[in-house]
């Protein structure tokens, strides 16, 4: 309905510029966009009739969209869904991004903490020599996760550290594609210890979304050609390395620092095109309640003004067949 209204916008205003150059005996090439609204608009109204009133029905309900358009996607800034590490808090893994916040303020980043004990996405397996192969192994986490997708998002990208990096993999390949616009991935892995989970990553591989990952050559909690292989799953990916940076999130001082902002910035600037969440496990509905409701209050518009024009080019037509028989 929004390109419907944009394009009767432009049309309109283009007709109404034309009569109302017309109608003042300028009758040579003209820019519509340098006729002042109000000049042809009050034209218009002194001139009424069908054609001008639909018109003019057209310009007002398509300014109005635009307007609100415009400052809902002011308002909305870029989401980010961030999962901590295992063992850490979501207190102390904003505290670790703080740099990095603060260099995108354009945007809006969430920290969900982990429900399961330790502060742990995923649960580890009774022996890492013997691999879990339930593929329902973290449920009670993904039935959280959906619920505060559901209640704080859409999320444009979501953004992972460590266990969490290995968590937001997973996210991704178990909902559906659009969910997620591109991917932040710290110090990440494969879950080889949950083949249960590795099962549903490979299944929806390749990912189609664009993802950033970091990996560290001083790293000694996850290597490199850990994170190497969590890059193979991604259709597009990126790859940033430090040599000094450990298994953190890369500080401002780091060469990784400044391209990680660039494809937040970058990846993260058009939140009005995001689409709503759909997770396949929660069976939640992908339809936004407040753009139905804004969706009947422009249709709701377009009939009033309709309705008033044209009683008001009735009673004009009306009242001039009634003086022309006097």
């Amino acid at each position: 309905m929004g390109p419907l209204l944009f394009t009767a916008r432009s049309l309109a205003r283009k007709a109404l510029a034309a009569r109302a150059v017309w109608a003042g005996g300028r009758r040579t090439a003209f820019t519509y966009k340098k006729i002042p609204a109000h000049c042809f608009l009050s034209l218009s109204l002194r001139k009424m009739n069908t054609a001008n009133g639909l018109l003019l029905a057209a310009f007002i309900c398509g300014t109005v969209y635009s307007t609100v358009d415009k400052t809902v996607c002011l308002n909305s800034r870029p989401r980010i869904l961030c999962l901590h590490g295992g063992g850490q808090s979501a207190p102390q893994f904003k505290a670790m991004l703080t740099e990095l916040t603060s260099r995108c303020k354009s945007h809006e980043f969430y920290f969900p903490a982990a429900i399961e004990p330790g502060h742990v996405w995923v649960r580890d397996p009774a022996s890492k020599s013997n691999p879990t192969t339930d593929p329902h192994w973290a449920k009670q986490t993904n039935d959280f996760i959906d619920g505060y997708i559901a209640q704080h998002g859409p999320f444009d990208g979501i953004l992972g550290y460590s266990q969490g990096s290995m968590y937001a993999t997973y996210t991704i390949a178990r909902m559906q594609p659009g969910t997620f616009r591109f991917a932040v991935l710290f110090c990440g892995y494969l879950p080889l210890t949950h083949q249960g989970l590795l099962q549903t990553i490979n299944s929806a591989a390749p990912l189609n979304v664009t993802s950033l990952l970091f990996m560290s050559e001083n790293d000694y909690v996850i290597p490199s050609a850990f994170t190497m292989a969590q890059s193979k799953v991604f259709a597009n990916s990126t790859i940033l390395k430090s040599a000094r940076a450990g298994h953190r999130v890369p500080p401002s001082t780091d060469d990784a620092f400044p391209g990680t902002v660039a494809f937040i910035k970058l990846h993260g600037n058009n939140s009005c095109a995001r689409n709503a969440p759909i997770a396949k496990q929660a069976g939640a509905s992908g339809v936004s309640i407040s753009l139905i409701i804004f969706s009947v209050f422009i249709l709701a518009l377009v009939f009033a003004c309709v309705v008033t024009i044209g009683v008001f080019c009735f009673y004009k037509q009306n009242t001039y067949a009634a003086l022309n028989h006097t």
